[in-house]
C-alpha cells in the first residue's frame, strides 16, 4: 500500500484516510466536550456571583 505522509492509503475513487478522519472525529469530540464543560463552569459561576 502507497503511503502519504505516513498513512496507509487505499486506492480508491476518494483520496480519505480513514485513520486520520477517526483521528479528526476524537480530536472535534474532545473539543466539543470540553467548551461544553466549560461554558457549564461559567454558567455555575454566574449563578453562584448572581445570587444573592
Amino acid at each position: 500500500m502507497p503511503t502519504r505522509d505516513n498513512w496507509d492509503v487505499l486506492e480508491s475513487a476518494s483520496g480519505v484516510s480513514l485513520e486520520q478522519e477517526m483521528l479528526k472525529a476524537s480530536e472535534v469530540s474532545r473539543d466539543h466536550i470540553l467548551n461544553i464543560n466549560i461554558g457549564k463552569a461559567f454558567d455555575r459561576m454566574l449563578k453562584l456571583a448572581t445570587k444573592s
